[in-house]
């Protein structure tokens, strides 16, 4: 069946509210699928059609959660990427619970549940899920400084058993409880890091709005590898990349196909652009090409990771036509519901189907969203010609449709496709936005 599990649970009302009455109220051993099938009064053979056993509607059923748990934690606004405040952080993380519990204290009891199982069930369970928002505040605790393993067991302990009532009915706040446990911390100031870098990282967290970003920016204000998983950074050293996405996936031996074809239905990938991906000859492509199967590895990789913002900073100046082609369209459109893609560049190629709408920074007009339409007529025309002579394939890119008129006339060629290629570099951007 190629429909999301999750999407099926959520088609029936019933055997969703009745999924989630079970599983809310009980532990994974105890929670009964005859129970929800007797309850919701659906067909027993039409739910096993759909769902192999328990832990498939259980798996659909925490995905589900999951990506409410990680919406309710985007719209408080709260940035985990640039927290340098271990105070901060935690505070968010168990204001996140008080939210998920308020929004349905039903979503709250099964997070609750689930990390109260036992330590095995719930890697194997979080290994086939779409992620635990909690999974994402762990990577950020154990990285930061200042708390020690007393600490952060405490910590973990707060989060399978927060005392929500109390702090709902204000007899305690959840600051207090923080306090207990780390003490007031004053905000931390990372000196390593530019200060304008730093406040240009925040306004674009502000006011990018769509998973997949283009940017356009001058090279002083591409440092970002401190605030934003950088793909072509990460990527520089394959070999622990892959690694880690063994560890990820709990494999031994490292297949993108079979990763993507077990992640596929999950709301973090888009399972169309998989379907597309692995089922063409652009598959292939990618992993023999050295640049392209990096930039592969690193978006798999910070997906499963949960990654809030993903950026591929400048990789255009080492891609040719095909190369974008199959990046623009193969590659990045994989990204699903949760991550955010930040491409960064100098140079805007204005004629992919992929990008409408792109964003410029200057310190004099901050940061502006326009529309390619905007620039399409403006700049580098170029005519990228396709054809073969003598049964031999060639590509050529003319400056002018009068060049290429020229060389049309002057050889006898076979003419298989052109391409009109518009691309945008940054001084002709800001000639234009800055006068």
């Amino acid at each position: 069946m190629n429909k999301d599990k999750t999407q099926l649970l959520t088609e029936n009302k019933e055997l969703f509210e009745e999924s989630i009455n079970e599983f809310s109220s009980k532990a994974y051993e105890m929670a009964s699928v005859n129970e929800v099938i007797k309850r919701s009064k659906y067909n027993k053979g039409s739910f096993y059609y759909r769902f192999k056993d328990k832990n498939e509607l259980y798996i659909a059923l925490l995905d589900f959660v999951f990506v409410q748990q990680i919406d309710l934690f985007k719209k408080s606004g709260f940035s985990l990427q640039t927290s340098n405040n271990p105070h901060d952080v935690l505070v968010a993380l168990f204001q996140n619970l008080v939210d998920l519990y308020l929004f349905d204290k039903r979503y709250y009891n099964i997070v609750k549940l689930l990390y109260n199982e036992e330590e095995d069930f719930v890697k194997e369970t979080l290994s086939t899920s779409v992620g635990s928002l909690y999974e994402r505040f762990k990577f950020k605790l154990n990285k930061m400084d200042g708390l020690n393993i007393s600490q952060l067991i405490i910590i973990e302990s707060l989060y399978k058993n927060l005392p929500i009532t109390d702090i709902i009915i204000e007899k305690i706040t959840i600051k207090s409880i923080v306090d207990q446990v780390i003490g007031h911390h004053d905000p931390v100031i990372n000196m390593a890091d530019n200060e304008n870098n730093e406040d240009f990282t925040n306004i674009i967290e502000t006011h990018i709005d769509n998973q997949f970003n283009f940017i356009v920016l001058d090279e002083k204000y591409q440092d970002f590898n401190k605030k934003w998983f950088d793909i072509l950074k990460v990527s520089q050293k394959m070999n622990i990349l892959k690694n880690k996405l063994k560890f990820k996936v709990f494999r031994l031996n490292l297949n993108i196909k079979s990763i993507l074809k077990r992640y596929m239905h999950k709301p973090i990938f888009n399972h169309l652009a998989i379907e597309k991906l692995i089922n063409s000859e652009s598959y292939d492509k990618v992993m023999k090409d050295k640049t392209l199967s990096k930039i592969a590895y690193g978006l798999i990789y910070a997906i499963l990771d949960l990654r809030e913002f993903i950026l591929i900073n400048q990789p255009l100046k080492y891609l040719d036509e095909e190369q974008r082609d199959i990046l623009f369209n193969d590659i990045l459109p994989i990204n699903g519901k949760l991550s955010k893609i930040i491409f960064i560049d100098q140079l805007l190629v204005l004629n992919n189907k992929n990008i409408e709408y792109f964003y410029y920074y200057n310190d004099f007009n901050g940061i502006k969203k326009y529309h390619i339409s905007d620039f399409k007529e403006k700049y580098h025309l170029k005519i990228h010609c396709h054809y073969t002579i003598n049964d031999q394939y060639y590509h050529v890119y003319y400056n002018s449709f009068q060049s290429f008129l020229r060389f049309f006339q002057d050889n006898d060629i076979n003419i298989i496709r052109l391409d009109n290629i518009h691309e945008l570099h940054i001084s002709d951007l800001r000639e234009v936005v800055e006068s």
